[in-house]
């Protein structure tokens, strides 16, 4: 579930050129699945069906456009206390699934008080808002004051990702050997791996190839074994799931939001965490449960690729069917073609043009 980015766009520009990434983003089967979109309102009574359909291509042929809207420096759901480092980009979604409860209200929402929470940014299909500036803690993750710290296990790296579990006595183990630090209880009550949040804690490799493990804690809330560093140390954005709302286009502007944060604050894609990983909430839960947060990886891996490595080139995408706009986004869903196409334009700063026609079934 946490994953660096691959070399395989890289690779496809340096062999084959800017033809074969675009080539290789095109989505040849658009998926139609139906998902349920899970609200808090009226005790759920606001969750609803929801026919989720991809687009023509993982990368959305569309500018990024943010919204200034910063929450006052008066209200106290801005501390105005300085991080010491940003480790993660942590995805929430607001669970507000009533018709209205989109950016534009949550950003009136947070900017009026947010009832003591906060946020960076309110991402949704009516607009992208950012309400305080990417260095300052936010109240959104739900693991208090506790900051991002790696201890040393002193167990020696032998893979890549370490099976994390708990001793009988109390001590993570990493690949079944004990290490020196000791896990959190219940009270008292030692716990074992089924308690442990399922995107895992922490861990990293040091410079004397032992395994550190970060800051975890236990939440009685959601009695799950969770990571530190959440309000200290993340950029928290809240995506929304309103009635009405094209959900898919949403993950799409969500994912071209975070390539931006990951690219501004020099991170690798496994620094895109859900908000599950700090504190165990079952959130965002619409993308957990309909299981897409694998798929919502592979949009913010081409749009951080078109964003850093390709931002010298030009492109853009010229409809063939009357079911595809102009970002590549599929629209008049109630009657689709089963056969779409498009042709995409790409002109790199020499001015040498290149062009290709791609075609989707449905």
């Amino acid at each position: 579930m946490r994953r660096k980015f691959s070399n395989k766009y890289s690779d496809l520009l340096a062999t084959k050129g800017p033809v074969a990434v675009l080539e290789e983003m095109h989505n040849k089967q658009i998926d139609k699945k139906t998902i349920r979109v899970f609200g808090w309102e009226d005790n759920g009574q606001s969750s609803y069906d929801h026919e989720l359909i991809s687009s023509v291509s993982k990368y959305l042929f569309e500018e990024l456009e943010i919204i200034e809207a910063p929450i006052s420096k008066e209200l106290d759901n801005r501390p105005g206390i300085i991080k010491e480092s940003t480790k993660y980009i942590c995805v929430h979604d607001t669970a507000g699934a009533r018709k209205g409860s989109g950016a534009v209200a949550h950003m009136k929402y947070v900017c009026g008080g947010g009832g003591g929470t906060s946020w960076h940014y309110s991402s949704g299909a009516d607009g992208i808002f950012h309400h305080l500036p990417n260095n300052e803690v936010a109240y959104h993750a739900g693991d208090g004051s506790r900051t991002y710290k790696l201890e040393n296990t002193f167990v020696q790296n032998t893979t890549p990702t370490p099976d994390i579990d708990i001793s009988e006595d109390g001590y993570y183990t990493l690949n079944n050997i004990k290490s020196t630090v000791l896990a959190p209880t219940n009270d008292g009550k030692i716990l074992s791996k089924k308690d442990i949040n399922d995107m895992n804690i922490e861990v990293v490799v040091g410079e004397d190839n032992n395994y550190y493990l970060g800051t975890s804690w236990f939440s009685k809330t959601y009695n799950l074994i969770g990571n530190g560093g959440g309000n200290r140390n993340s950029i928290g954005i809240e995506s929304m799931i309103d009635n009405g709302s094209d959900i898919y286009l949403v993950w799409q502007r969500l994912a071209k939001l975070v390539a931006f944060l990951l690219e501004e604050q020099n991170l690798n894609l496994d620094a895109v965490v859900q908000h599950h990983f700090f504190s165990g909430k079952d959130c965002p839960m619409t993308m957990r449960r309909a299981k897409m947060w694998d798929e919502f990886l592979d949009l913010v891996e081409a749009e951080y690729f078109v964003r850093t490595k390709m931002k010298n080139y030009k492109i853009t995408l010229y409809p063939s069917s009357s079911n595809i706009d102009s970002n590549g986004r599929i629209i008049n869903q109630n009657n689709i073609e089963s056969n779409l196409s498009y042709k995409v334009n790409i002109i790199d700063l020499q001015g040498k043009e290149y062009s290709l026609e791609l075609k989707s079934k449905f």
